[in-house]
């Protein structure tokens, strides 16, 4: 038989582990070819695209967590945008969409650790920020 004490240590563990997680989703579709990784430092960010570039993807990241501010969740989308781009040999991105997304509901019920106390439910949704673009050459 565990503990009272030990078992609110692993609850309070087990949660700590849990939102400290950042939930990151990401998709691409190959329209081009794909080229040699590069260092995620050489990727460009576009808004407008260059005069001339060849495509090689179009990207899709999703970056979630219930503690992490919206700013936070939006340099990872970022970040793993350029991640993928790179290992993919595109030294550019044209950002298409920048956004927010929410997942559903859900809930969750934990039994009381004390004997004779109610059982706890959570319901909560998880925030996400979205950014797409496509994954680009532009030659130097």
């Amino acid at each position: 038989m565990i503990s009272i004490s030990i078992a609110k240590t692993l609850i309070f563990f087990i949660g700590f582990i849990l939102s400290s997680c950042t939930i990151v989703n990401t998709a691409h579709v190959m329209i081009g070819e794909k080229r040699s990784p590069i260092d995620i430092s050489e990727v460009k960010l576009y808004t407008t695209p260059p005069p001339k570039y060849i495509e090689i993807a179009i990207l899709n990241v999703d970056s979630g967590h219930d503690f992490r501010t919206a700013q936070g969740l939006m340099n990872t989308s970022i970040e793993r945008l350029k991640l993928d781009a790179a290992s993919m040999g595109a030294n550019g991105v044209i950002l298409k969409n920048v956004g927010d997304k929410t997942s559903g509901a859900y809930g969750v019920i934990s039994s009381p650790i004390v004997p004779g106390a109610p059982a706890i439910v959570s319901m909560s949704s998880h925030n996400y920020k979205t950014v797409s673009g496509t994954a680009i050459y532009v030659a130097q």
